[in-house]
């Protein structure tokens, strides 16, 4: 299913039910030069403009209501993650004209999320994607009900134009995992640091961020100098299945946010600490 996303290109229409609300979206996913490129556009807009685009999946902290969990963009690692989670095949079905095969994922602990997912069994591109709380309920949804895989990319011969959609989030500055002056003293087992990289924001300040996974769920955190704290700080937030927690440390703010149960995602940013790892 991964690499299917690493190296197809598609578009189509789809449903997606985050946050309590329903969203029709037009999506076109294109691969050039080795580099994802995404583009969202809400059917629905009810502002008053036409098609209106939600952006790419960028790394950098935002408002994570405007990203549904459509394809699966999961750091992979199916040896750890089978320490933390059971892989079943579910019942097998169709949708969009397309033969699927259900997979169901299942948390072995209360400290992730489930997910079933249903896989076109000719493209292997995810067509459904469920997130599942650990009591069973259905947090976000997304299907395809038009999907079209294509030879090649539509925008191939306008990239020069600025046509092709955006690139799948920022190219940040990577660093070695060594060279971090942070420790995170309290993440729940089976999560660790997979990738360590460093941003520049627009007020020109360094954003450090360091991607944790379990296998199979990422979780973020930031690390930005900050001299004041903000209104939201010490306050859990969430957008859909999306929790996210800040709190100041010092003249940092620490953000996590990650599709993860609140008691995660708030146990990870009380334990970072300034030092070595």
């Amino acid at each position: 299913m991964r690499e299917a996303g690493l190296h197809l290109h598609y578009q189509g229409i789809g449903a997606s039910w985050q946050n309590d609300q329903l969203r029709i979206l037009r999506i076109r996913h294109e691969v050039l030069n080795g580099q994802e490129r995404e583009q969202v556009e809400a059917l629905d807009n009810t502002n008053g403009d036409d098609a209106a685009p939600l952006g790419d999946t960028s790394a950098e902290p935002r408002s994570p209501g405007n990203n549904p969990s459509r394809m699966g963009n999961w750091p992979l690692n199916l040896t750890l993650a089978g320490r933390y989670y059971r892989f079943a095949l579910g019942r097998e079905g169709r949708i969009s004209g397309r033969n699927v095969q259900e997979i169901v994922i299942t948390p072995l602990d209360e400290a992730r999320y489930g997910r079933r997912v249903w896989i076109d069994k000719e493209s292997r591109l995810p067509l459904k994607h469920e997130l599942i709380s650990p009591d069973g309920r259905i947090l976000e949804q997304f299907v395809f009900a038009e999907l079209t895989v294509l030879d090649a990319p539509l925008s191939a011969d306008q990239a020069a134009a600025n046509d092709s959609p955006p690139l799948m989030g920022h190219v940040p500055v990577q660093q070695a995992i060594d060279t971090l002056t942070w420790r995170l003293e309290n993440v729940p087992k089976g999560y660790r640091i997979v990738a360590y990289a460093r941003h520049n924001a627009p007020n020109n300040s360094v954003i450090e961020h360091l991607l944790l996974s379990d296998g199979f769920s990422p979780i973020s955190v930031y690390i930005e100098e900050a001299l004041r704290a903000f209104p939201n700080d010490g306050r859990l937030r969430h957008f859909g299945a999306m929790h996210v927690f800040s709190r100041q440390a010092g003249e940092y703010r620490i953000t996590v946010m990650a599709e993860a149960p609140a008691a995660t995602v708030t146990q990870i940013a009380q334990g970072v600490r300034r030092g070595e790892p």
